[in-house]
């Protein structure tokens, strides 16, 4: 069966490394793939994650950090507990919404220093 949110993606998605976190309030996750549209997070919740909200990202192997950033929630899954790490997980689907071009060009070149990342892995 056809998975027609996947296909309505209007950017491609990225891998991101393991260690790139998304903190919003107090809940924090982390962020599974990136384009210039939105990003995928599985954030370690008590509670179902809730409405528009602004975030911080953080890459400490890639040098990231952008600050109050506005997303927008576009799809998210049911909380899943984890019996490995004993956490409850929610997918999460997170559309930018960008307050200003700065904002944009810092996911830019984030985006554009995985896709160089990745390159030199490949060789």
């Amino acid at each position: 069966m056809e998975n027609t949110f996947l296909n309505k993606r209007k950017h491609k998605r990225i891998s991101v490394p393991d260690d790139t976190v998304v903190a919003c309030n107090s809940e924090i996750g982390r962020m599974t793939d990136i384009s210039e549209g939105g990003m995928g997070v599985n954030f370690i919740l008590d509670e179902p994650f809730k409405g528009s909200r602004v975030v911080t990202l953080i890459s400490r192997s890639q040098n990231l950090h952008i600050k109050n950033l506005p997303v927008c929630v576009v799809h998210k899954t049911e909380v899943r507990f984890t019996r490995v790490n004993r956490y409850n997980v929610q997918p999460v689907g997170l559309k930018f919404d960008f307050a200003n071009v700065e904002q944009k060009a810092q996911v830019r070149k984030y985006i554009s220093t995985l896709y160089k990342h990745n390159k030199e892995q490949d060789h």
